[in-house]
Formats: C-alpha cells, structure tokens, sequence
C-alpha cells in the first residue's frame, strides 16, 4: 500500500553485539600482558645470577608494573565485559520490544489512514467520537480523536534586549566595562535567537478533528484551527507530519504515527472531491491492487483512537 518503509533490522547489529566484543578483546590484552609478564618474572628469577643487581631490580620493575597494569585492566574489562552481556541479552531486548511496539503502533496508524481514505472515497458516513470536555459549537461534530506531536513555527520576542553598560576607575573599572561588553554580547546572541522563527513548543497532545477544524490541547489550552483559517496544506507522509499555515496565525505541524490519518481527514475538509481522489499527496492510498478493499475492510475502523 505504500507505507514508508521505517527499516528493516539486520540479522547482525554492531550496535547490539559491539559492547561485550569490544571488552572481549580487551580482556584478552590483558590476558596476554599478565601471562606475558608473568612468564617474564618467572624466567628473570629462575635466571638471574646477581637477584640485586640494578638491571635484574630495573627488569623486575617494569614486569612487575606491566603485571599489575594487566591485573587492573583484566578486572576493568571483566566488570564491563559482564555489563556488555547484560546489554546484550537484557537491554537489547528491551529496546527491540520497544521498537517493535513503535512499529506496531505506525502500521496500525497507517492502516487507520488507508481505512479513512477508503470511507471517505467511498462516500461512507464516518463514525463520531466523543469530545469529552470541549462543547462543540452549533452543528459541530468530531469524527478522529488521537495523540500526536505537536510545534509551533514561532519567534520569540523581536531581538530587543536590555543593554547594560558598567564603568570605572582603574583595574576594577576596566573589569567592569569588559564583563557589561561580554553581557551585552550574549544577550544580544540570546535575543538575536529568540527573535528568529523556529519550531518551538514540541509536545505531544491531544487532538480532535471534526467539521469545523482540528482542535488541541497544549500546554493545557484548548485551541481552535478552523479549516476557513488555513491557507496552505502540507501532508507528509513520508516523514509522518502534517504542516498547516494560517491567515492570521503562526504555521502548525503535527507529526507522529497518527499523523497520515490527520492528512487524509485534512485532505477531504480542504479538497474538493476530485483533487481528494486523485491528488499525489494521497497516492500511497489509493487503491493498486486487488486485495486493497480486502484489507482496508480488516482493519479497525478510523474514527477513535
């Protein structure tokens, strides 16, 4: 159906195998510096003709330190070989359930999208869901109710700051002047930054979609986006978001797994039915073969999530 493809995981994986071959390898460095000096220490014992000449205490010496440096980074890598392991078999695994489980959760979600599509294409009526707390304006109703993560394309401030400037007399002077300059740097980097749009305020939070607009929840508050106020739409489905701009409001995007279903609902409120159909943006799901029905019939339903 033309789902992006989020990777596939190779039978081998540096990544989970790296720690405890690493310590391996380590472990047997130090190994061989322990028997190697240990042999050493042996043969200078058994063969020295003078045990107190300086030679034989200055050979002795330096097996003696390569010894104890091998004894010390045998157990080092002992204790981080055993953590390795532990890696390998616990936390590894841990973090492979959680990936499946992502994985799960962006297949259902794209399944939910390819199902709305469907009803929508098909002229189907869509379910309702509850608004919960919201009271919805006349003849408002809300047909998909999910989570997703939520920015905003935002400035803070204007670049204006509060310029200090700080003198004196001798030494002190001189140092109070030099550090007023370096404040007045970097609050001018700060406000400099501040004052550029970025995307700010990522979150995840709630989100209902009905007739009307797309209502959500950040930070607490409850915020209209009327479909009437939007002047340019961009599905991306590729990268998982959804990007709306406003007449008279700061550019919003809406990304994670639920995110191609936003689109679909999106696409039907702004799109004529034509463009709907047939737009590239929702080429993903349109029918290609056979067993699409088939399957966009299996999965649950779009309206709640």
């Amino acid at each position: 159906m033309g789902r992006p493809s989020r990777g596939a995981q190779p039978h081998f994986s540096w990544n989970r195998e790296r720690r405890w071959i690493r310590w391996s390898i380590i472990l047997i460095g130090a190994t061989a510096m322990i028997a190697f000096s240990a042999a050493r220490l042996s043969a200078q014992g058994k063969g020295a003709e003078s045990p107190t000449s300086s030679s034989t205490t200055s050979n002795n010496a330096g097996e003696s330190f390569l010894f104890l440096a091998g004894l010390i980074l045998f157990l080092i890598a002992t204790v981080f070989l055993v953590r390795g392991l532990h890696w390998r078999f616990v936390g590894w695994r841990n973090i492979e359930n959680a990936r499946m489980l992502r994985e799960a959760e962006y297949n259902r979600a794209w399944n939910l999208a390819a199902r709305l599509f469907h009803e929508i294409s098909t002229g189907q009526q869509l379910p309702l869901v509850d608004p919960g707390s919201v009271l919805p304006r006349t003849n408002e109703v809300f047909h998909i109710r999910t989570e997703l993560g939520y920015s905003r394309l935002i400035a803070l401030g204007d670049g204006s700051y509060d310029r200090v400037v700080a003198a004196g007399t001798g030494p002190a002077g001189i140092g109070l002047l030099a550090g007023s300059l370096i404040g007045n740097s970097r609050r001018r980097s700060a406000a400099m930054a501040a004052a550029t749009p970025a995307w700010r305020e990522h979150q995840q939070t709630q989100l209902l979609a009905g007739n009307y607009g797309l209502i959500a929840f950040p930070y607490g508050r409850t915020m209209h986006f009327d479909w009437e106020g939007i002047t340019a739409f961009h599905p991306e489905l590729n990268n998982w978001s959804v990007t709306f701009e406003f007449a008279a409001a700061e550019p919003l995007t809406l990304y994670g797994p639920y995110a191609p279903l936003i689109a679909v609902y999106a696409a039907s409120r702004l799109w004529d039915y034509r463009r709907f159909r047939t737009s590239p943006a929702m080429r993903p799901f349109r029918p290609t073969h056979t067993s699409f029905t088939a399957r966009a019939e299996a999965t649950p339903s779009s309206a709640t999530e």
